[in-house]
């Protein structure tokens, strides 16, 4: 049995290798929203060209803004990687004024949400940057204005200030995953660090699969086991002495 046990390790540790093997060393990672509704998505290519999407439009970080329900949305959300750390923004609502903030070391855990208050109008299609040492958010208003705040920590936000329209600019690229034209974020990671969300994310559909489970569903499960028959027989009072 130990052997077998082995033998089977084995025989996955070289699987997982030869797909290794068929990826570059490093490949080009995109994040991106389709749906205000849903959250934040990742694709990769090895060329730039063709995108695979991880997931089957998997949800790896959702805004927690406003109250349950329709209220929780996330628009035009925009992606920079600083010093290896992953920093997310984006619009809450088309008529709120706050943006929403947050960050990841691995696209897969998130530290908790924050939402910076503008005053302004409303908030729209924040685009997050590097300027020297400072983090820069520029965004629109409805009225076609820009605005630009900076942090030098990504926790305490400057108040709005409002800019030129040639100031605003966006680094995103547009993308096709699945046949469905996007705007993303596109950076170039290594081969592993994508393999990992993979990863996680083929685990957490199995441990979704596991947890949906209903007895409903029993019949069609067991449906090829046997039917067990139960006999009772009643013994008389000196047989049971």
């Amino acid at each position: 049995m130990k052997k077998q046990l082995l033998l089977a390790l084995a025989i996955a540790a070289g699987a997982a290798q030869q797909a290794n093997a068929n990826h570059p060393d490093s490949v080009y990672i995109a994040t991106y929203a389709n749906n205000p509704k849903a959250g934040l998505h990742v694709a990769y290519s090895s060329d730039n060209s063709r995108w695979i999407g991880i997931g089957d439009n998997y949800d790896f970080v959702k805004s927690d803004f406003g109250a349950w329900g329709a209220q929780k949305q996330m628009f035009a959300p925009s992606v920079l990687k600083h010093d290896g750390v992953w920093y997310a923004v984006w619009g809450v609502n088309t008529d709120k004024r706050q943006f929403a903030t947050t960050r990841s070391n691995d696209l897969w855990l998130w530290k908790p949400q924050d939402y910076p208050y503008m005053d302004v109008s409303e908030v729209l299609e924040p685009v997050l940057s590097r300027e020297g040492d400072e983090f820069v958010v520029m965004f629109k208003t409805a009225d076609g204005s820009v605005y630009k705040t900076v942090s030098l920590d990504f926790s305490h936000w400057s108040k709005a200030a409002k800019v030129d329209n040639a100031d605003y600019f966006s680094q995103k690229q547009s993308i096709s995953v699945g046949g469905v034209r996007v705007e993303a974020d596109v950076n170039r990671v290594p081969w592993h660090f994508v393999n990992s969300l993979i990863t996680n994310v083929d685990a957490a559909a199995q441990r979704f699969a596991r947890e949906s489970e209903r007895m409903s569903g029993d019949v069609h499960k067991f449906q090829s086991l046997a039917t067990l028959g139960l006999f009772l027989r009643s013994m008389p009072p000196a047989a049971r002495q």
